[in-house]
């Protein structure tokens, strides 16, 4: 992956986590910011929705980057998030159990809705239990728990 390509994924996974899991020192409430925002997303997420992995991991992550971007955006093109989706099935079965791994299969679940993926996330992330999370470990935690209860 290109250094260019490479910021651009960046920059993406870094403004959609900061809509998607903000905190109270977070600028997006802010109009004008929310505003240039959900511009960058679109920018970025448009430039990347083209380019392929050079290998399964590269893939799977810019998948997430793009999930992450549709689930964050206002307007989005729902050819493109099937389209993703349908990357990201090709590619699940091949990563190993991890942080990677378990993001990506919480934002398909919250796409499609299939129990077996949030399932898969939720054994993922049990593992993590035992240990000090780390800050992307504790907000797909959180996630995770918000998902798992509203099945119940």
């Amino acid at each position: 992956m290109n250094s260019t390509i490479r910021q651009k994924l960046a920059e993406l996974q870094q403004l959609t986590s900061r809509l998607i899991y903000p905190d109270e020192n977070t600028e997006c409430y802010i109009v004008d910011n929310w505003q240039h925002i959900h511009s960058r997303i679109s920018l970025c997420s448009a430039e990347l929705y083209p380019v392929k992995g050079a290998d399964v991991e590269e893939e799977a992550t810019i998948c997430l980057a793009l999930l992450m971007s549709y689930a964050a955006s206002v307007c989005r093109d729902e050819d493109k998030v099937q389209c993703v989706l349908n990357r990201t099935h090709n590619i699940l079965s091949l990563l190993g159990s991890s942080l990677l791994k378990c993001r990506l299969l919480t934002f398909c679940y919250t796409e499609v809705g299939e129990k077996q993926l949030l399932a898969e996330a939720l054994s993922i992330a049990e593992c993590w239990k035992a240990k000090p999370l780390l800050e992307e470990e504790r907000q797909i935690m959180e996630t995770l728990t918000v998902l798992s209860g509203e099945l119940n």
